[in-house]
């Protein structure tokens, strides 16, 4: 079975590390004015 690209489910833990490096990266961009 093959998943379509975007329709894969994250568990909950994988969701808390993707939201934390999201929202460092999203500093990151903010404090660098890009």
């Amino acid at each position: 079975m093959r998943f379509h690209k975007g329709t894969y489910d994250f568990a909950k833990e994988q969701m808390a590390v993707r939201g934390k490096s999201f929202k460092i990266t999203d500093e990151v961009f903010k404090t660098q004015r890009a």
